[in-house]
């Protein structure tokens, strides 16, 4: 069986091995070395968030840029989980909010003073930010950035590998 790699020094080989394969198959190991990259962030985000919500930590997810041309992954709110908490909630009014909007008040914080709707001008508990998420990507952005191209060179040989033994040198 022959093994064939390809090695990555810098960013010029980074875009030199990308262009030589097909446009598809760029982005797909793109697309893998960026959710690889991205758990650190995820993993520390979740960590960061868990003393002060039980809701926030499953809602924090890393998903595809699907719509997009370029590849990528986003690590974020995921509004699909926080709005099955809310609704799973729904009789008790302060824990359904707070499992819809938990994480971006510990993000952001909030000022104690209703703005809309029927609760405009109502005073509540106001929330100092913990910054949870900014803390968990200022932390892993080096991380991150270093291991990207190692992690990459891996995708790129896993599939050279794959292609080579099913299609032949």
């Amino acid at each position: 069986m022959v093994k064939a790699t390809a090695q990555i020094i810098g960013i010029e080989q980074v875009h030199n091995v990308l262009n030589g394969l097909p446009k598809r198959l760029n982005k797909q190991l793109l697309g893998q070395a960026c959710r690889a990259v991205a758990k650190y962030t995820l993993n520390d985000a979740r960590r960061n968030v868990e003393p002060y919500s039980k809701f926030a930590p499953k809602q924090v997810k890393v998903w595809a840029l699907t719509r997009s041309r370029k590849a990528g992954v986003w690590v974020g709110w995921n509004k699909k989980q926080a709005n099955l908490d809310y609704k799973q909630h729904q009789g008790d009014r302060s824990k359904a909010m707070w499992a819809l909007l938990s994480g971006r008040w510990l993000e952001y914080g909030s000022t104690g003073i209703g703005r809309s709707g029927r609760f405009k001008n109502v005073k509540y508990h106001a929330l100092q930010p913990v910054g949870w998420f900014r803390r968990a990507v200022d932390t892993n952005i080096s991380r991150t950035e270093k291991d990207f191209k190692d992690i990459l060179h891996k995708k790129i040989n896993i599939f050279l590998d794959k292609w080579i033994t099913k299609h032949g040198w």
